[in-house]
This record gives C-alpha cells, sequence and structure tokens, in this order.
C-alpha cells in the first residue's frame, strides 16, 4: 500500500506541540494584504463622500451656484466622478429622499447643474490645463468660448495666457482676432496650395 501523504503540520521537536503559526502564515498574510487593499479603498470611498458632504453643506450656507467652476470646484468634481462615490448618495428633494445612482444625477439633484455644462467644464480643464484654464475664467471667458480654444497651438495658447494673467480681457480678445486671422490666412494658404498640387497630377 502506498505510504500516507505526510501531513503539512508537524511537531515542534521542543514542545512536542503542533505549530500552527508557520503552517498558517502565507493564509494569513494574504487575508492581511486583502484587509488593506479593502481599507485603502474604503478610505478612498471615504474621502470622496466626505467630499460630496461638505460640497451640498456649502451650498446650503451660501445657496451660491457659479455660472463658471472655479478650478478647485471641478477638480473636486473630477474626483467624485472618477470616484463614483455618488453612486448610494442620499439627498431630500422637496421632502422627499432621492438615492443617486448616476453621475448625471448627481450634477442634477446635489450640483443644481445641467451634466453637459459640467461635462464642458471638466473637458476645459483637462485640456487647457488649470493655469491657463483660471486665467481665463478671472476675465470672464466663458465655457462655450474656451471650448474653441482648446485645439490652438501650444505657442498661442501661452501667448494668451501671459494677456490673460495680466486680466486685460479686451488685449486677450484682440489677440485672440489676430490669432484666428492668422490660422484662416495660413489655412487658405494650404487649401490652395492643395488644389494647384492636385491640378498638376
Amino acid at each position: 500500500m502506498p505510504r500516507d501523504k505526510k501531513p503539512d503540520i508537524e511537531l515542534n521537536p521542543l514542545t512536542g506541540k503542533v505549530d500552527l503559526v508557520e503552517v498558517n502564515a502565507p493564509e494569513d498574510k494574504m487575508e492581511q494584504e486583502l484587509m488593506e487593499i479593502k481599507s485603502a479603498f474604503s478610505d478612498d470611498q471615504r474621502r470622496a463622500t466626505q467630499l460630496i458632504s461638505e460640497r451640498v453643506g456649502r451650498k446650503q450656507v451660501f445657496n451660491v451656484i457659479q455660472k463658471i467652476s472655479n478650478v478647485t470646484d471641478l477638480v473636486d468634481l473630477q474626483k467624485i466622478k472618477q470616484s463614483k462615490a455618488y453612486k448610494g448618495f442620499q439627498i431630500l428633494i422637496d421632502g422627499k429622499p432621492v438615492i443617486i445612482t448616476t453621475f448625471e444625477e448627481y450634477c442634477r439633484y446635489v450640483e443644481g447643474r445641467s451634466y453637459e455644462s459640467i461635462k464642458l467644464e471638466l473637458a476645459n480643464l483637462k485640456q487647457l490645463g488649470e493655469e491657463f484654464f483660471d486665467a481665463m475664467r478671472q476675465i470672464g471667458i466663458g465655457p462655450a468660448t474656451m471650448r474653441d480654444y482648446r485645439k490652438l497651438p501650444d505657442d498661442d495658447k501661452q501667448a494668451l495666457l501671459e494677456v490673460a494673467q495680466n486680466g486685460d480681457k479686451d488685449s486677450f480678445v484682440e489677440l485672440v482676432s489676430t490669432l484666428i486671422i492668422k490660422h484662416d490666412r495660413e489655412k487658405e494658404a494650404t487649401e490652395k496650395q492643395i488644389a494647384e498640387m492636385t491640378k498638376s497630377l
């Protein structure tokens, strides 16, 4: 008959007792690592949920909704969106509890704004950068106009940033007009060149 498989545990030669600590060590370590991961995730969720509560509190105190969000607001909104901490968040609407399940609902019920407007501002912040976005916001450039500047070359953005940081909106608008005319002429020249090359084929 084949020998019985050697057990995974052995008697401690010094005490004669079964030493379970070493046997269970790998399993305990894995369990501890899982707990740490869960704890880290829970901490992130708690921070994001707390952030939502703070935003709700600020709006209740000041009862003000800005037409153009500042950079800090948008960074907070991006964190809330990415963490999905809005899911399951409860808020009272006309005295009735409403459970938030989507970011669209969060924008509407908690922020008091449309999803489309917040989405536009988040995209502007991402593509224009915090510094350029905030400089334009400070001189009263709106989200829809900012969207038109996303595709500008970096050199043009830098030139506009310097003007915006001086707080001179008139000079900013004038420079934008100059740059647009410049790019239109370059585009026209390029199209003309392509047309001539096509004719020669």
